[in-house]
């Protein structure tokens, strides 16, 4: 265990390397529990996590506003701030990242806007999880322990059931793809998928022509072809964008037309060219989002984002295996 303020303990990092390779941290991989390879949290990701609570923390305890702000947060949401300020060193990110719907509000739909059923769960007394996957008549359980900790925030009848990550996190269990905007952001998610819950990861400039259209981009160009090559079974994919924001827009349109809403959205373009407009079309849609107000973003920021997602899927299903 790493104590609260002591030095990064190297010869625990050689530790942990060893039996990580041996499989000594986890139980072994099934098909049950959903794990490819077994899951451990690197020391050096667990102290910086640590810290990261610890300004957090100092930040909440002198300003009520940010204090009012993290205590809305449920455990997943707060999973993936933590996991966004690891990926970019900014503990700032926390005031401008928006989960809608919030778990603290659990807001419904807008009229008219009917998203798609991806899974069906319901928590027993002990706080299990089974999801069920319309149309198949599969159930997969994901319950805790009895003696583990259950969030206020996951309790029946909450709104945070509702939330947009808990909306994410039952698509993940139910199958969903995950569709990103460029290469980079597709080989910062990969390697999570593969060892968590096996989900697949896709770019969208696999469909994309060779040239930009006129008065468009390449990204923008492709996600029509994308969106109804992925879309062809249920559940629909979680979209990453973290670099194009022509993309973000296209992919709202498109639905705004009837198309299938996406399972999830991380809307984190950055830069200063279309990405204020695309963050407030994405604002204005109704979709489940996780999104980050102003110029900041990335491929790093909405793989952090997505991996942290995939990492509590893939640890709530082992410990129910």
């Amino acid at each position: 265990m790493i104590q609260a303020g002591a030095p990064l303990n190297l010869n625990l990092v050689r530790l942990w390397t060893n039996r990580c390779r041996m499989g000594g941290f986890a139980r072994a991989p099934s098909a049950a529990s959903g794990l490819v390879r077994p899951m451990a949290d690197h020391p050096i990701f667990t102290e910086s996590i640590r810290r990261i609570r610890d300004l957090l923390e100092q930040g909440a305890a002198g300003d009520p506003v940010w204090a009012a702000r993290l205590a809305g947060l449920s455990a997943l949401e707060r999973d993936v701030l933590e996991r966004c300020i690891h990926s970019s060193g900014d503990v700032s990110i926390a005031a401008d990242l928006v989960f809608a719907p919030a778990a603290a509000t659990g807001r419904a739909n807008p009229p008219g806007l009917e998203l798609p059923v991806v899974a069906v769960a319901a928590r027993d007394d002990r706080g299990a999880l089974a999801v069920s996957r319309p149309g198949d008549g599969s159930a997969t359980s994901d319950a805790p322990p009895a003696s583990a900790e259950m969030d206020d925030a996951s309790k029946p009848g909450d709104p945070a059931a509702d939330s947009a990550c808990e909306r994410a996190l039952l698509a993940l269990l139910a199958g969903a793809p995950i569709l990103t905007d460029t290469a980079m952001a597709a080989a910062a998610v990969a390697p999570m998928a593969r060892r968590t819950l096996g989900t697949a990861v896709h770019n969208l400039l696999d469909w994309a022509p060779a040239q930009a259209p006129d008065g468009s981009t390449r990204s923008a160009a492709a996600v029509g072809a994308a969106w109804r090559t992925l879309t062809e079974a249920a559940p629909p994919p979680l979209l990453l964008i973290g670099s194009a924001p022509t993309a973000l827009q296209a992919l709202l349109d498109l639905v705004a037309t009837g198309a299938t809403p996406p399972a999830l959205i991380i809307g984190m373009p950055v830069g200063f060219v279309g990405v204020a407009e695309s963050k407030r079309q994405l604002a204005a849609s109704g979709l489940p989002q996780i999104r980050l107000e102003g110029s900041r973003g990335g491929a790093g920021l909405v793989a952090a984002a997505v991996n942290a997602l995939l990492r509590r899927a893939a640890l709530d299903r082992s410990a129910a295996s």
